[in-house]
């Protein structure tokens, strides 16, 4: 009996991809490598030295490629295998192979070869052609999409938004990034800043907008400013400060005093009973009552209605209020800002496109103001031209559009 060392030895020197090439026919191959094993389970470099070989044949034969779809469009274009080589930059004998292994693994006959290197479409590769056109157009366009999706000018971003701040901040910034990134669909929805939270905790959605004292306080997240106004003072018909003729002059918080403040209710607005408390607190102001009035609308017909007085942010205000019976509060009352934030373990090149586009937005903001829309007597200057939107800060020392990581606050 023959050592298996021996064996080995041998058939190294031995050109085993060309035997098997010559002799032994492609479906046979299948038979070959399952039953070939049994006779040399104790010779674990034979299996070794034949695996390179399987791999070849398995890639080559067994697995559709797109460059046998293109070697056998050239052929079927030039009906030459000499003409189609030359093409192809290959020499005639791979060409041949290529073909031979995709009519393997079709089963069927793609061209018939003639006597005088004559070659013709049989019907199968008439009708196979017309589908190998379309699946290496397909190829081309994925990689194409794959090249732009790499480079954030393709894909998709999830964006939580504020639904009141839709026409007064998202559309701009929108429009702005669409400009940049038409293919990059953008998908809005509206969440409570809790579910807000849990959807980026959770890579739902992409990024969230989120007012300033709503930030969570979760160190995986980073922010940037994206926008701050003014607050105003919205003020029912009648009212001694509603007057059409100072309409741009901003007013002292302290002109409300003996008025009832309307507010939105805290499950409405999470964190807007705060930033009044705060606006009160910065101007040492106390108003007279509060009173709960759920959404906007609702709110500013109830002011219309005089039945109160209302602390919003302008942006919100927009052409429902009429000339004069919105007025800007002037210092120390802080202004109202909005914060961009996202996970911090986000990779997507689309995400971090729309966060340079959304700085710039930000930074863009503080020399041309975003108008509320439809009403040009909210906007304009206050104060010796001083814009409607000043640069957003998410804390003192970070400038708007500049990325922050959200921290813990410090234990007392």
């Amino acid at each position: 009996m023959v050592p298996a060392r021996q064996v080995i030895r041998i058939l190294s020197e031995f050109s085993f991809t060309t035997y098997i090439t010559n002799r032994l026919p492609l479906r046979g191959l299948y038979f070959f490598w399952s039953v070939l094993p049994r006779f040399a389970v104790s010779a674990d470099g034979f299996i070794a030295c034949l695996s390179a070989d399987f791999a070849y044949w398995t890639s080559e034969v067994f697995f559709m490629e797109l460059r046998h779809l293109q070697s056998f469009i050239v052929v079927a274009e030039e009906l030459s295998f000499t003409r189609a080589a030359a093409r192809l930059h290959l020499t005639q004998p791979p060409l041949s192979r290529q073909i031979q292994a995709l009519e393997t693994l079709l089963g069927v006959r793609l061209l018939a070869r003639g006597r005088s290197s004559q070659v013709t479409l049989t019907d199968a590769g008439r009708s196979f052609l017309a589908d190998a056109r379309r699946l290496l157009t397909a190829g081309d366009e994925a990689r194409e999409h794959a090249r732009k999706a790499a480079h954030g000018q393709q894909g998709k971003l999830v964006l939580a938004n504020v639904a009141a701040l839709s026409q007064g901040v998202v559309s701009p910034l929108l429009q702005a990034f669409r400009a940049q990134y038409p293919l990059v669909e953008i998908f809005l929805v509206e969440l409570a800043p809790a579910d807000r939270t849990a959807a980026l905790r959770e890579g739902r959605i992409h990024l969230g907008i989120y007012p300033e004292g709503c930030l969570p306080q979760d160190p995986q997240f980073e922010s940037q400013g994206l926008y701050a106004c003014p607050m105003v003072a919205v003020l029912p018909p009648g009212h001694p400060q509603a007057n059409p003729a100072e309409a741009h002059v901003e007013m002292d918080i302290h002109a409300l005093a003996g008025d009832t403040v309307l507010v939105p209710p805290p499950e409405a607005a999470p964190g807007y009973l705060e930033r009044v408390d705060r606006a009160c607190a910065a101007a040492k102001f106390t108003p007279a009552a509060l009173h709960p009035v759920g959404g906007v609308p609702n709110l500013l017909g109830m002011v219309s209605a005089g039945y109160g007085v209302a602390i919003l942010p302008e942006v919100l205000v927009g052409a429902s209020v009429p000339a004069g019976q919105m007025r800007r509060l002037r210092a120390p009352v802080p202004p109202f800002r909005l914060s961009l934030i996202w996970s911090g373990a986000a990779t997507s090149q689309a995400l971090k496109n729309f966060r340079e586009v959304a700085t710039a937005f930000a930074l863009q903001a503080t020399r041309t103001p975003v108008r509320p829309a439809g009403n040009p007597s909210s906007v304009g200057s206050a104060g010796g031209g001083r814009p409607v939107v000043r640069r957003s800060r998410l804390a003192q020392g970070h400038d708007a559009g500049r990325p922050r990581r959200v921290r813990e606050p410090a234990s007392a």
